[in-house]
């Protein structure tokens, strides 16, 4: 899929690093169909090769995810607008933090993707509702 040229603003980090986020960022583009979703990690560079495929992946209005074999253990990524933080275990003051940082991109006209990624014991068609909130990337 190609994506329109989008220019990286910035990257806010919740719990996660930086390779942590190119991490999830390379999987969720290994099948992602959202298309804002797409543009915004693709403004990512380095990001690493991915040699898998995963093992299940779906797309909504809001978010991209997919699946991958994580050991005995299934790891899940996603990406997307900030329904996903629904998705994500937070404190009321993270919540509330990201919500100003996404409310404060909107006035700038900047796009925003939240990634986050789980682990699970057993493999799922569904979304995790205790996500760990790697960061949001900004661009415009």
């Amino acid at each position: 899929m190609s994506y329109l040229d989008k220019t990286l603003v910035s990257v806010r980090l919740v719990d996660g690093n930086s390779s942590s986020l190119l991490e999830a960022a390379t999987h969720i583009l290994e099948t992602c169909e959202h298309k804002t979703v797409g543009e915004v990690l693709s403004t990512l560079h380095n990001l690493p090769t991915v040699r898998s495929r995963p093992i299940n992946s779906g797309t909504t209005a809001y978010f991209s995810w997919n699946e991958w074999h994580h050991g005995r253990h299934f790891k899940l990524y996603a990406a997307g607008d900030e329904t996903l933080l629904q998705h994500c275990t937070l404190t009321d003051t993270e919540r509330e933090q990201l919500s100003l940082a996404i409310r404060r991109a909107g006035t700038y006209e900047q796009e925003i993707c939240v990634v986050a990624s789980a682990i699970t014991v057993t493999s799922s068609e569904k979304l995790a509702h205790n996500m760990t909130c790697i960061g949001i990337i900004f661009c415009h």
